[in-house]
């Protein structure tokens, strides 16, 4: 009788998991048909399976996980609405969603991805008009911590790269930057005095940097003159160059004139980098001319070189008059390598004739070399001219396979042509080897008739 009973508790025990188990996988099934249909953006179906989840599922594994994507699936339907009471009446269900996650489940991660979005949702209600959510943005600013104060903090090391930090961002005074951002769209006075102090005291450059892309997204007219303060200022190398970068995204001559200052106070190379580069994207006469006077004058032969990378992508008259100048002027072999690239860069007649010019006359044979290597890259009947009519008076060796090489990088039938030609006549048994060789690496069927001619011989 004893034995009956063991056996009909473990009947019970068993029924019981059994059922356990079946009800978990159901879960587990609804659960993951929920997230397929977010990836698929069925919107409606993904919150119908969420919701079921939160109603039939109440002590679920995923339901924190579930309220957020819920919120996060209801207000996305709303960017969908085309009727502006659904759209309002969505995204309040959504914040009522992502109240729910927070309030019941405070230590979960997901709700801190809930905050960050519940203060996107109240952005865009209040500017809908429902200035009652502007709530969750303040009490986001004003329930954290203050922003610490920051000792004088020590250089950080001028090449360290993001992907070699070990800072983290305390997740609370992340949320405080998103609703900063947030507060910004919406108050920028309010919102400005307590970015520069986060951007000025903050030791976390993780979140610096965060911040700094926050600020470039302003108009506020204090925002150049803070830029320029991080741009010299800030600890951190990146930093600095970032800074530099938004000012030249910037059009106000205010922004140049901030760049013009950095330059003239740095002496570092990285720096300098940056700065031409920001010149570059400018656009201005005033930013080319720099450009300019940086080629011709900077005493960093490197310095020089990127400077006259940049002049060489712009297609104005004035950039390329004074490449031009500053090549007729130079002796420096890796200058004039430079200067070369940049006249193949510009598409203008007049850079065209300057790389034939050298390819026919520089005294410098290297220079030679490269011209010539550059014109085989353009194609086009006049540059297989202008490359034959050079191979026809060379007397240097070297000079004539980098004139082979040249020729056979153009596709068109005449190059094919002229190297049977050059096989032909040529004296040299090294360059007619050379010539045969890219025969051979040609598919034409003249090229190929040729070479079986020379085995015919």
């Amino acid at each position: 009788m004893k034995a009956i009973k063991i056996f009909s508790l473990i009947l019970i025990v068993f029924s019981l998991r059994s059922s356990l188990l079946l009800a978990q996988e159901k879960e587990q099934e609804v659960y993951e048909t929920a997230k397929k249909l977010i990836y698929k953006k069925d919107w409606e179906k993904a919150i119908q399976a969420l919701d079921k989840i939160r109603k039939d599922y109440k002590e679920s594994r995923y339901l924190d996980e579930s309220l957020y994507w819920l919120g996060y699936s209801m207000n996305k339907l709303a960017g969908s609405l085309k009727n502006f009471e659904a759209q309002i009446e969505k995204k309040e269900n959504a914040m009522e969603r992502l109240n729910e996650l927070i309030e019941k489940f405070s230590s979960s991660s997901w709700a801190h991805e809930a905050k960050v979005l519940r203060i996107e949702i109240a952005e865009d209600l209040v500017k809908k008009g429902l200035s009652d959510y502007k709530k969750y943005i303040n009490e986001s600013l004003a329930s954290l911590p203050p922003l610490p104060a920051a000792p004088p903090a020590p250089p950080l090391p001028p090449s360290k790269k993001q992907g070699e930090r070990q800072e983290k961002i305390d997740p609370d005074l992340e949320l405080k930057l998103v609703a900063l951002n947030a507060l910004l769209q919406m108050d920028e006075e309010k919102a400005f005095p307590i970015l520069e102090k986060l951007l000025k005291e903050e030791k976390n450059p993780v979140l610096r940097e965060k911040a700094l892309f926050v600020l470039s997204q302003t108009e506020d007219p204090k925002t150049v003159p803070l830029l320029f303060h991080l741009a010299t200022n800030d600890p951190s190398q990146e930093i600095r160059e970032k800074a530099i970068f938004w000012l030249s995204q910037r059009d106000e001559e205010e922004s140049l004139n901030a760049l013009l200052k950095i330059y003239q106070g740095t002496q570092d190379p990285e720096i300098k980098d940056k700065l031409i580069f920001a010149f570059y994207q400018h656009d201005s006469g005033k930013a080319r001319n720099k450009l300019i006077e940086i080629a011709q004058n900077d005493k960093d032969l490197e310095i020089r070189g990127k400077a006259i990378f940049w002049l060489g992508q712009m297609e104005d008259e004035k950039s390329l008059e004074a490449l031009v100048k500053i090549y007729d002027s130079t002796k420096e072999s890796e200058l004039k390598e430079k200067l070369i690239f940049a006249f193949d860069q510009n598409q203008s007649r007049k850079a065209f004739q300057k790389l034939v010019d050298i390819a026919k006359n520089d005294k410098d044979l290297n220079a030679r070399e490269k011209a010539i290597f550059w014109l085989g890259q353009k194609g086009g009947d006049e540059t297989l001219s202008t490359l034959m009519e050079i191979y026809n008076k060379a007397d240097n060796i070297n000079l004539k396979e980098k004139l082979i090489f040249a020729l056979a990088q153009n596709e068109s039938p005449k190059a094919v042509q002229n190297l049977i030609s050059l096989a032909r006549k040529e004296q040299s048994t090294e360059l007619k080897k050379k010539i045969i060789f890219w025969l051979g690496q040609s598919k034409s069927e003249e090229a190929i008739k040729f070479l079986k001619e020379i085995l015919e011989k």
